[in-house]
């Protein structure tokens, strides 16, 4: 099964997420090489989970979008890999106002083909800054220190991002019947300290987003998966 497949390639890696991570994934076939192929996309693909996936999905046989607006972080996944060949990293944002952009280029490069996205919806609470995008969470201590015409935008920064990303994305899913999108998902305590509380807010915010876009995707009968 593909999912076994990749959770073989990457469970060293994020062990507590378990198999259900590539629920949506599609079966095996009798290639050696499930993915060959096909396009996966991963969304905050740079850091140690996101990069465990991307390296799953090249096992897999697929090509891998990995994007992020610091060059030296794809510099650095793709020298940890051995600079793959179906490794493409594109130095451009996936955030709110320049992800349409981020999208088209790639989109360009791969001849309007998107067959998966995996996007890693965790939190980094331990960055302190000048991360990617998905360590910028409002980090600034207690929850009720934050004032309260701040509080609806900290609360929302990952789903933002994520949604940006989902409502591009999914359109795009090429491979009728076969095409998915991913959530990894977390709900991080607060074992870092006063800078994950926000985080956890935006954890649950982004399992809040996939669970209506699950089951939008089931009540409208979307021809493409969507799962976390």
């Amino acid at each position: 099964h593909l999912r076994e497949h990749i959770f073989a390639n990457t469970h060293m890696l994020f062990p507590r997420f378990g198999r259900r991570l590539f629920s949506t994934l599609p079966a095996a076939t009798e290639s050696s090489l499930p993915l060959e192929g096909q396009v996966a996309w991963v969304v905050g693909g740079v850091g140690i989970v996101g990069s465990g996936l991307a390296h799953g999905l090249l096992a897999a046989g697929a090509t891998v979008i990995v994007n992020s607006r610091h060059e030296q972080r794809l510099e650095k996944i793709s020298e940890a890999m051995g600079h793959p060949a179906r490794l493409v990293t594109v130095g451009a944002s996936m955030l709110p106002g320049r992800a349409e952009i981020t999208v088209e280029q790639v989109m360009d490069m791969t001849s309007n083909q998107l067959d998966h996205v995996v996007a890693h919806a965790g939190g980094r609470p331990w960055a302190s800054g000048g991360g990617d995008e998905t360590s910028t969470t409002y980090n600034r201590g207690s929850v009720l220190h934050i004032p309260a015409d701040e509080y609806a935008s900290a609360a929302s920064q990952l789903g933002s991002f994520h949604f940006a990303a989902a409502s591009l994305l999914l359109p795009r899913l090429t491979d009728a019947g076969k095409g998915s999108y991913t959530f990894v998902t977390s709900s991080t305590s607060a074992a870092w300290g006063p800078r994950s509380y926000m985080t956890q807010v935006n954890s649950y915010g982004v399992m809040g987003l996939a669970g209506a876009l699950r089951r939008e995707a089931k009540d409208a009968g979307w021809a493409s998966r969507v799962g976390e």
